[in-house]
């Protein structure tokens, strides 16, 4: 489906975004980093595995659950 391919666009974007920013404020909040100590590498890092490694397994899990709930909806719906 088409929205589908969209669907993952925009949670590739989001959650990357989500973690990158997460973990550049807890750098600065939480663990009172100054600018010059704040950890870029890090962050970068963050950014990646939310975008390539997260997503994909979500959304592999999601594409798995739906399959299973179509399967239990058709045998439930032939009793």
């Amino acid at each position: 489906m088409w929205y589908y391919s969209n669907l993952v666009k925009l949670m590739l974007q989001l959650v990357g975004v989500l973690m990158a920013s997460g973990d550049a404020l807890s750098q600065f909040v939480v663990e009172r980093k100054s600018l010059l100590q704040y950890d870029a590498y890090r962050t970068s890092r963050f950014f990646l595995f939310g975008t390539f490694l997260l997503v994909r397994v979500a959304f592999v899990l999601t594409t798995c659950c739906s399959y299973i709930c179509d399967v239990i909806n058709y045998l439930y719906d032939s009793i």
